[in-house]
């Protein structure tokens, strides 16, 4: 999935969580930009290997590596008491865990799409759809035309995508104006 859709989904959660129980405090705005980062931190691996075909194939697309590090900070921000840090922990992990689920489910690749659910202990990907080879086009730098067409040739997937983007604008829009007044006190 994009970018834009990782942030949709990352708001999303926060959001949802919120509906669930408003005294956890998912809605402040602090803790959204941390569910924000955690839906978008995996793909920054990008820029280390220099392109979209092996980008999940880095430690930073491994469910189990953040499991680990999530759950130790969680561990100690119990052992700190702080609960700031501890919403913040779980709003980041939230926004991993959306990251993972939508790499799950808009997989279009072989060998670079889905995720390595049991990496370190198998390298093999998993997705929701059949995993296609990825065009040749997608290695290296990218042509932003072919790249479209690849993108959206799978409707489903495209208009999924697409439709989340628009949920997650409406639902900001809605409840926008409750944020203002946590930057103009």
């Amino acid at each position: 999935m994009t970018p834009f859709a990782h942030l949709s989904g990352g708001f999303l959660v926060t959001q949802i969580a919120d509906m669930i129980n408003p005294a956890w405090g998912f809605n402040r705005p602090e803790v959204i930009i941390t569910s924000l980062i955690g839906a978008n931190l995996p793909d920054f691996d990008v820029f280390i290997v220099g392109g979209l075909k092996d980008h999940r194939n880095t430690i930073t697309h491994a469910p189990l590596f953040w499991i680990i590090v999530m759950s130790l900070l969680y561990l100690i921000s119990l052992f700190i008491g702080n609960s700031f840090i501890t919403l913040n922990i779980v709003s980041f992990s939230l926004g991993l865990f959306t990251h993972f689920l939508f790499d799950w489910f808009a997989a279009r690749e072989k060998d670079s799409g889905g995720i390595r659910l049991l990496y370190p202990f198998s390298k093999k990907h998993y997705g929701f759809h059949k995993l296609k080879d990825m065009p040749k086009y997608m290695t290296g730098k990218i042509n932003f035309k072919k790249f479209i067409k690849f993108y959206s040739a799978d409707k489903l997937l495209f208009y999924v995508e697409v439709s989340l983007i628009v949920i997650a604008i409406i639902i900001f829009l809605i409840r926008a104006p409750g944020y203002w007044h946590y930057f103009f006190k």
